[in-house]
């Protein structure tokens, strides 16, 4: 059973804009975002073993 407090905040929680909604479901910007997160994990493990 869910919480009645975590229900009206989930019910408060605000929405995800149109230009947000269209950045989620762009493959291009989730392509480069996969990238990008991909290279600073690859750079922190490398700099971690020196």
């Amino acid at each position: 059973m869910i919480n009645l407090n975590a229900e009206q905040a989930i019910r408060e929680a605000p929405l995800p804009t149109e230009q947000t909604l269209r950045r989620r479901r762009n493959l291009i910007f989730q392509l480069w975002r996969f990238i990008s997160l991909n290279t600073r994990m690859y750079l922190m493990v490398l700099k971690g073993h020196h």
